[in-house]
């Protein structure tokens, strides 16, 4: 490999590292694991990442699994809502606590709308609250008000949430089924207590093998961590480095392999918010900036010769499902069918026993 990386290297580098390619025989849970969690607030929208990604995915047995309590939600990178694995979600959360007491703090206003109390002791009285019977936010909010009722109940309920951590249960996040979205916490959920590590590095590794070669400001968007140049800094001896075609300095694991930049990208349907167009803070190599802005954040996308190219939303009606295909710029005939062709894999997967229509719109 070149020690300048092209964008376009980047992008096919991204691509076959997220399964995007070729669509991978891995097991979810193993998929999950390997993408260090997927975004989630949106409840199914991991599983549409999951079919993207996997050969033959059965959204029945990954719904089997988040009922088991073998895959959890709760929040982790960037502070929040993801699917990880229960072993992620023992020893991610303490790792990206400060993302959420720093989100606390500054970005919302729950934090400084309960200066006064003691917040262990707060968040000693939600922990017991929710062991002792699984809540909605607005839930423990009210009894958290009965203790201290001159504070208002969210405040005081999320300024729980954002301090200790909370899973949501199932059937919430469950394919088929629905929920209130219903907290306890991780350890009370999972029988198993939480680590007691709080270094990156071991993390940072597992994000640059899924979306590397990345610099330390790329690692700081996707997990919402400071410090990461620090962490690139020990980990030093372990990487390769590289500069992108801005000549900034880049990194990978060192036992990576690369495609070529001129290997075709097939169609792929993104989610809402899948991490592959978050996990970067320049996200040129996915989606143009130009792009970026027409889509907006976390819109579900479309990529068509590797790059996000449209938005798309499934929109039921009766019986039908249309899938709209909200173009940036114009497809060619050829691109237009094979948009289609997979969009009817989609429509089958999502929406089985519907008759399907795609249609291509500008907005």
């Amino acid at each position: 490999m070149p020690d300048i990386l092209s964008l376009r290297q980047l992008n096919r580098t991204l691509l076959a590292r997220q399964h995007l390619l070729t669509r991978s025989t891995m097991a979810p849970a193993e998929m999950v694991a390997y993408l260090a969690g997927m975004q989630a607030q949106i409840p199914l929208a991991p599983y549409t990442g999951l079919w993207t990604r996997i050969t033959g995915f059965d959204p029945t047995a990954v719904g089997r699994m988040v009922a088991s309590r073998e895959l959890v939600r709760l929040p982790v990178m960037r502070g929040t809502l993801h699917l990880v694995t229960a072993a992620d979600a023992l020893s991610m959360r303490p790792i990206v606590q400060p993302v959420l007491t720093r989100a606390l703090m500054q970005s919302s206003p729950y934090g400084r709308a309960v200066e006064g109390i003691d917040l262990d002791d707060l968040v000693a009285a939600g922990r017991s609250i929710v062991e002792e019977r699984p809540m909605s936010v607005s839930e423990l909010g009210r009894a958290l008000h009965a203790r201290w009722p001159q504070y208002q109940p969210m405040d005081l309920a999320y300024s729980v949430q954002y301090r200790t951590g909370l899973v949501q249960m199932p059937p919430r996040g469950v394919w088929g089924k629905a929920g209130v979205a219903r907290l306890t916490t991780t350890t009370s959920f999972l029988g198993l207590p939480e680590a007691t590590g709080t270094e990156p590095d071991e993390l940072v590794m597992r994000y640059l093998a899924a979306f590397g070669p990345a610099s330390p400001r790329d690692a700081q968007a996707w997990s919402g961590l400071t410090g990461m140049p620090l962490v690139f800094e020990r980990l030093q001896p372990r990487l390769r480095a590289f500069k992108d075609q801005q000549g900034r300095d880049i990194f990978d694991i060192t036992e990576a392999t690369y495609p070529d930049e001129d290997e075709p990208a097939p169609v792929r349907f993104l989610p809402d918010y899948d991490n592959v167009c978050l996990g970067h803070a320049d996200r040129t190599r996915i989606v143009s900036d130009t792009d970026r802005k027409r889509a907006g954040i976390g819109t579900a996308v479309l990529l068509i010769h590797g790059f996000a190219r449209a938005t798309w939303k499934l929109v039921r009606k009766g019986e039908t499902a249309t899938v709209l295909v909200d173009e940036f710029v114009p497809f060619s005939k050829l691109e237009q069918s094979d948009i289609e062709a997979e969009a009817h894999e989609l429509m089958s997967f999502l929406a089985p026993g519907a008759s399907h229509d795609v249609r291509f719109v500008r907005s």
